[in-house]
């Protein structure tokens, strides 16, 4: 069986208390009483022959949340999921509106098991923005290697800062290889340097949807 592939999108967005990045609920009866572990990157399946990953990750998310992101994108890399599944991410900054509610697109399933009935559930029951360590423990495991990029390097006399993605590479000394950069404001830049980095492992997935 062909391995299946999605493409996605992390949102980032900068506050005073530091960087959060948005992710979102499963929806469903598999995912409605989990919390840790489960929550993903606004994602979706890319089609065989599907050549363009950042226009379908742009797709999914609109499709996921109901609202287009219009961010320029920077490339994360992939991830294999626990259940064989490739995941390729992008950063993008954006917010969402203060009356937001996602607006997902729906998927069948019996349920409940065995009852000959189907039901629509939506792809993405919740979304939300939360905090580099809150997100390290919300995420599906895999999926912690997006959070990153999140780096505080430096600071100007203007207040502008630097943050670097660092990946999967590695130096000869194993040091994370700093891969790309986004430039903004300057937040609260002693507390988030203190953190980004990537948590303990939490549970897996009972599914991998998407």
């Amino acid at each position: 069986m062909a391995t299946k592939t999605s493409a996605g999108l992390l949102m980032f967005r900068n506050t005073a208390s530091g960087l959060q990045v948005l992710l979102a609920h499963p929806g469903g009866p598999f995912f409605a009483r989990k919390d840790e572990g489960v929550w993903t990157i606004p994602k979706g399946v890319v089609e065989p022959g599907e050549d363009d990953l950042l226009k379908r990750a742009r797709i999914e998310f609109e499709e996921e949340l109901g609202i287009k992101p219009l961010g320029e994108a920077t490339a994360l890399g992939a991830v294999k999921q626990k259940g064989g599944k490739i995941v390729h991410a992008w950063a993008v900054r954006g917010d969402l509106p203060a009356d937001f509610e996602p607006k997902s697109n729906t998927f069948d399933l019996e349920w409940p098991p065995r009852s000959g009935k189907v039901q629509s559930f939506p792809e993405v029951d919740r979304a939300a923005f939360f905090s580099l360590a809150e997100a390290a423990r919300k995420i599906n495991p895999a999926q912690k290697e997006f959070l990153g990029f999140g780096k505080v390097q430096s600071t100007d006399a203007q207040g502008n800062y630097s943050l670097t993605y660092y990946h999967q590479d590695k130096d000869a000394n194993g040091n994370p290889v700093p891969q790309n950069a986004f430039k903004g404001r300057a937040y609260n830049v002693e507390q988030h340097a203190a953190g980004g980095g990537l948590l303990d492992e939490g549970p897996h997935d009972e599914r991998d949807r998407a």
